[in-house]
């Protein structure tokens, strides 16, 4: 095996769906919900002044519980250092920009959160700064994902057969247990189609699945 993986090598060996490719392309549908839905809460809030800080804080326990320490440890902790062993480079390759922006994103993150403390605590003036972080983490996710999605995961599946990818599905449902606890995954799931649900008259695309707003090329 050549110690360089390509994409043009990707492409000329196109390879069928694994299972644990597959588990992380369906997380990404979920993940596009979720920003959708903080897409239209941001505009409600940038338009109106007003916006259920509820909707900020679900949207945010999702992001931190479901996307960093949940999907990314799947990506990290055993996909990316997988792929690294099978020759694809850790640095200054595809590995190595998705972790970059997994480092991105939890800045985002931490700005996100010290904003909406603030505006909870009666600080108007951090609305500005809770909508930039909002707005900046929706846009690099959207990006990751199709990074993901349409090039990292082809290159997974062009790697792994179907009986390692058996092995690294089994490895992520030992962190769902081990990172989220049993019945987080679906109170979470379920705390989507509320989401959704809140925000359905609210402007911007709609976050059902599916929908054309899901933008993230994640189906």
């Amino acid at each position: 095996m050549s110690d360089v993986i390509t994409l043009k090598a990707v492409r000329s060996t196109p390879a069928p769906e694994g299972v644990a490719v597959r588990t992380l392309k369906t997380e990404h549908q979920a993940v596009c919900q979720v920003l959708n839905v903080l897409d239209k809460a941001v505009l409600k809030l940038e338009e109106t002044g007003e916006a259920p800080l509820a909707i900020f804080e679900d949207v945010l326990e999702f992001l931190t519980v479901f996307v960093d320490a949940c999907h990314h440890t799947k990506e990290e902790e055993v996909l990316f250092p997988l792929m690294g062993r099978a020759g694809v480079p850790s640095r200054g390759g595809p590995i190595g920009v998705m972790l970059a922006e997994h480092q991105e994103g939890r800045e985002l993150i931490a700005r996100y959160r010290a904003s909406l403390a603030a505006l909870k605590g009666g600080d108007p003036s951090t609305q500005a700064a809770l909508i930039e972080a909002a707005r900046a983490y929706s846009a690099l996710l959207r990006q990751h994902i199709q990074k993901e999605n349409n090039v990292l995961f082809a290159i997974a599946d062009r790697l792994f057969d179907s009986e390692t990818q058996q092995e690294i599905f089994e490895s992520f449902e030992e962190i769902e247990v081990t990172k989220l606890g049993a019945g987080t995954h679906e109170r979470l799931h379920g705390k989507i189609e509320q989401m959704v649900e809140a925000t359905a008259g609210w402007p911007g695309a709609e976050a059902g699945p599916g929908s054309a707003g899901c933008s993230c090329a994640c189906h």
